[in-house]
Parts: structure tokens; C-alpha cells; sequence
């Protein structure tokens, strides 16, 4: 079973191919390029997970509409090996949903907080009945950066390039990158604590964008997973699938 997925997000498009589970290629794209998913068709694909926060009429959902095999497009109403609560509501996006589903598929009896540094920041319980409470969005860390650019005359825009700053800056650059990394670590750091004061045996999973720089640096025990909504795809498409 081969399985192709597309996980659309707000800057770039990421594509993974498992085969029996396991990844045999991966790559992240522009938006505006279609050469990489052409490379991925190149396999020889049974179904498509597809998780998308963009509207449908682009490139590559008009190509995606003329595939000759199922695609699974993520969301609420999709079939999960996970329960949503029933207070939260239907537009809980595909992209929260997939992390949700990765980390229920490495720890399914078990309290899990799942941190996503993605163009947002998102923050999912899923607890250890396999139910997922409830969850939290903030700010990511060039939009942090970006916004104090265009809010302010005079602080110009800078972008992280993952070298981990000093606690303070020496200088405007220093100071507004030291500013949000290390805001973002303490931000971090006090869900995990908070929800560790009743939970005391949860997993935190944290994925995306810089997510293995902060990893080292966190006063937590965390397990960072690069590909977790990835996999969070491909366990959802074989469990509609494979019963």
C-alpha cells in the first residue's frame, strides 16, 4: 500500500510517500510549484492524504481533481482512530487534526501535548481515553517578528535563521530574534508545566518548523518528531482504508 501525502500549509506544501508505513520520500515545496508534486505521482501511489489550509482552486487542487485514485481530504467529518470532543467545534483545522493522529498513533493510552512551530504555534491534548480536549493557536516566530516590523516606524524585519540567541540582545537584531525565541520557549515551557500539574506522566511531542533547536533548549523532557502530521496523514488514510 502505497500512499502519497500532501500536507498544504500557509507558507509551503509538504509531501511524503509511505509504503507498508514507512516513509520512502519526502520533500517540502513552494506553493507556486507543481515539479515536486509530478515527482511524487512518479510512485506508484494507491491513495492520497491530503491536509490543506488553503482555499480550493489553485494548481495543485485542480490536479489533484483529476487523480485517479482516492484522496482523503482531512477534516472533522473524516473517519479518525481518535474521538474530538463534542464541544469543540467543526472548523478544528486538517493540519491539528494530522499532528493529533501522529502522536495518538505513538502513544494511544497516554496523556500527549502536542506543540506544532509552524506559521502559527499550536498547542493539542489528547488524552490517554484517546480524546482530543482541546487546544490553543499563537502566534508563530517570523510572524512575531514580522509584526513588530510593520507595527512599529522604526524596528526593522528580521528573519531567525535557528541559531539559538543570547537571553539578551547587544543590539535592534539580537534584540527583537532574542526577544521571541526565548518568549517562545517560556511560553512553551509554562504549558507544558501547567498541564503537567494534573498530568504528570504526559508526553510532549513538538514538530514543525524550528522545532529541533528549541528542542534542545527546553527545561522539559520532549520528543521532537519532524514528520509527526506526516505520519499523522498516513495513519489516518490506512485506518479508513485498511478495515
Amino acid at each position: 500500500m502505497n500512499n502519497l501525502i500532501i500536507d498544504i500549509g500557509n507558507t509551503s506544501i509538504k509531501y511524503a510517500v509511505f509504503e507498508d508505513g514507512r516513509c520512502v520520500w519526502h520533500c517540502s515545496a513552494n506553493k507556486n510549484s507543481l515539479t515536486e508534486f509530478q515527482e511524487a505521482c512518479s510512485f506508484d501511489i494507491n491513495y492520497v492524504a491530503l491536509s490543506s489550509v488553503s482555499t480550493t482552486g489553485d494548481e495543485l487542487h485542480k490536479a489533484l481533481q483529476d487523480m485517479p485514485y482516492p484522496v482523503l481530504n482531512i477534516s472533522t467529518k473524516t473517519k479518525l482512530p481518535f474521538k474530538i470532543a463534542d464541544y469543540i467545534p467543526d472548523t478544528l483545522g486538517a493540519d491539528r487534526i494530522a499532528a493529533v493522529a501522529g502522536a495518538h498513533q505513538q502513544y494511544p493510552h497516554q496523556d500527549v501535548l502536542v506543540i506544532d512551530l509552524g506559521t502559527c504555534i499550536t498547542y493539542e491534548l489528547l488524552t490517554k481515553e484517546g480524546i482530543y480536549a482541546c487546544g490553543n493557536i499563537s502566534p508563530g516566530l517570523q510572524m512575531r517578528l514580522t509584526s513588530m516590523h510593520e507595527h512599529t516606524t522604526l524596528l526593522p524585519e528580521y528573519t531567525y535563521d535557528g541559531e539559538w540567541p543570547d537571553i539578551l540582545g547587544t543590539n535592534t537584531r539580537n534584540a527583537m530574534i532574542g526577544g521571541v525565541v526565548w518568549g517562545i520557549k517560556g511560553e512553551m515551557e509554562g504549558y507544558i508545566r501547567t498541564f503537567k500539574k494534573d498530568k504528570p506522566y504526559m508526553k510532549v511531542i513538538i514538530t514543525g518548523g524550528n522545532s529541533k533547536s528549541f528542542a534542545e533548549k527546553l527545561d522539559a523532557d520532549v520528543l521532537q518528531d519532524s514528520m509527526l502530521v506526516e505520519k499523522g496523514l498516513n495513519y489516518i488514510l490506512e485506518y479508513n482504508y485498511k478495515q
